[in-house]
Formats: C-alpha cells, sequence, structure tokens
C-alpha cells in the first residue's frame, strides 16, 4: 500500500484528507456538500497517513 499512498499524493498533492464523491467518484474540496459533477451529496472523506 506504501505506493498506493505514495501516487495519491502525487496526483491530489501533499494534503492529508480527499473528499472523494461517493456517485462519480470526482475530487473535491473540504467544504464541497453537493458534487457539482452529478449533484450526489454523499461526500467521503479519506485520512491518508504515511
Amino acid at each position: 500500500m506504501p505506493a498506493l499512498r505514495a501516487l495519491l499524493r502525487h496526483v491530489f498533492g501533499s494534503e492529508d484528507i480527499l473528499y472523494e464523491c461517493r456517485n462519480c467518484g470526482t475530487t473535491l474540496e473540504e467544504d464541497t456538500e453537493q458534487c457539482p459533477e452529478c449533484g450526489a451529496t454523499d461526500i467521503a472523506t479519506y485520512q491518508l497517513t504515511p
């Protein structure tokens, strides 16, 4: 899994938290309440740890 974490950090920056739409997988900003792509309100939060 370390390679996956490194790839996620490279793609999404050095942020430790990733916000993603559970419906379509769009990466979102922290304060987003509704996905701009599909309109879903179910937002997943992932804590990325080294």
